[in-house]
């Protein structure tokens, strides 16, 4: 089996535009008068009937992909309720072993609910044929029995990113072994567990088919998240008229000859004034601002070196304008739910918009 640990599979990629990157997924090292909570509730449904045991995963999902931030389970009349940080937009991710995964947007202000109902579609006649077969471990080689695991199998139509189109959960056992069936696919899949007291989202997966009848072994490393931050951002952030906007999330995406693989990311919100700081690691930077309500700013190729204090402006535009459409499949005219829409005028401001189930 080919181990992969780049995050292809849950790290997805929605419809990027080509200035685009992967998404925020780390705890801010230095936050300033961030957003109260918010909730994403609803409902899973085959249609018709509610489906309990949902496994629903939540990431940040502003320009792309990001690991998961946290999940939680439908109840038995398919319910669910997820507590995020308010301000933000988020994709929301199903999965049930007798259905193919799902997915819906939710955009969350702060103190309040958005609704985001999820379909699934059954796998039949397809079975679950596939065993994947391994151990957890932390660092220094113990077991691991906590948390969920994930197996899912890749989406066959996306040769490069993308979330998986179907995914089942177990928990591991003794001494940290953990089996977990999933459907046959062409581009294989992998293993990924969540919930562990003191570690991030860790996985491991492959590109290889999963063949139906077959065991394949991913066994999982989890490694304790080191801090390397060694330079400091700041700024201000006003709107047009220049009034200091506060809670405007400043997202940082870096990477350096250390990092290269998995790059690093951050984020913080700006305070009462307008003002943020951030400890951040060096390197080759993109900084991106946003509050709802205003377009997007996002500047690319800072250069940030060991020890540096670099002050970095915004001011983000309002938003007073709409344009609606729709978003349909060229061969068959269908719908396409859940794509990014963006609108931008070339000079790092940008506005975006998802398309609903029509």
């Amino acid at each position: 089996m080919i181990r992969d640990h780049r995050m292809k599979a849950l790290a997805a990629t929605i419809l990027c535009m080509s200035m685009a990157t992967s998404m925020i997924v780390m705890i801010p090292g230095t936050t300033h008068a961030a957003p109260a909570d918010g909730w994403i509730e609803g409902t899973v449904r085959d249609g018709v009937d509610p489906i309990p045991d949902v496994m629903l995963i939540y990431l940040l999902n502003m320009m792309g992909g990001g690991r998961p931030l946290g999940y939680g389970l439908s109840d038995g009349l398919g319910h669910y309720n997820l507590t995020v940080t308010g301000g933000l937009t988020y994709m929301v991710l199903a999965f049930e072993g007798n259905h193919y995964s799902s997915s819906a947007v939710a955009i969350v202000n702060s103190g309040e609910t958005t609704a985001a109902d999820i379909e699934m579609t059954s796998i039949a006649p397809a079975v679950t044929d596939v065993t994947l077969h391994g151990f957890v471990t932390d660092e220094l080689g113990y077991p691991v029995t906590e948390g969920t695991i994930l197996g899912y199998t890749n989406d066959p139509l996306m040769t490069e990113g993308g979330p998986p189109y179907y995914g089942n959960y177990t928990t591991p056992l003794a001494l940290g072994e953990f089996y977990v069936d999933v459907i046959p696919g062409a581009l294989g899949g992998g293993v990924g567990i969540m919930g562990v007291t003191g570690y991030d989202f860790a996985e491991n997966s492959s590109s290889d088919p999963f063949v139906s009848g077959m065991t394949y072994w991913l066994n999982i490393s989890l490694a304790a998240t080191v801090s390397t931050d060694d330079a400091v951002i700041q700024g201000t952030v006003t709107d047009s008229l220049d009034n200091q906007l506060e809670n405007v999330l400043v997202s940082i995406e870096s990477r350096n000859q250390w990092n290269e693989d998995g790059g690093y990311s951050n984020f913080t919100y700006t305070d009462a004034l307008g003002h943020y700081e951030m400890n951040v690691t060096n390197g080759t930077s993109n900084i991106m601002f946003s509050k709802m309500g205003y377009s997007l700013y996002r500047m690319e190729g800072i250069q940030i070196d060991p020890g540096d204090t670099v002050t970095i402006d915004a001011q983000l535009v309002g938003t007073v304008a709409t344009i609606r459409g729709n978003v349909t499949n060229s061969s068959d005219g269908s719908p396409i739910a859940n794509a990014q829409v963006y609108l931008t005028d070339m000079m790092s401001n940008f506005t975006m918009a998802f398309t609903n189930s029509s």
